[in-house]
């Protein structure tokens, strides 16, 4: 019982962060394409193999933009703990099992 209240507690939090955060992101470019402009290079910039399923923080399909950072921003967290989880729970097994 108590390990399901903690995956309960877990996901609250993961969804809190987004919904706390969102309203304070900031629509300025980041550091990384704040220089690009400066020095001018930001329109030579080309496409790459990897096709980014979120381009600027942006949930495709919705047009709200609050509600799409708010729901990109889920999806984020959700796929860092559930990495983080993953890689923990692989050194947990393998320490467990010398």
């Amino acid at each position: 019982m108590k390990r399901k209240k903690w995956w309960i507690f877990c996901t609250i939090i993961i969804l809190m962060i987004p919904l706390f955060l969102t309203p304070f992101s900031s629509s300025l470019p980041d550091g990384l394409e704040w220089v690009a402009e400066k020095l001018g290079f930001a329109d030579a910039s080309h496409d790459s193999f990897l096709i980014s399923p979120m381009p600027d923080y942006v949930f495709p399909g919705i047009a709200h933009d609050g509600l799409s950072m708010f729901l990109s921003g889920i999806l984020g967290a959700l796929l860092v703990f559930v990495l983080w989880c993953g890689i923990a729970r692989y050194f947990i097994i393998r320490k467990t099992s010398k």
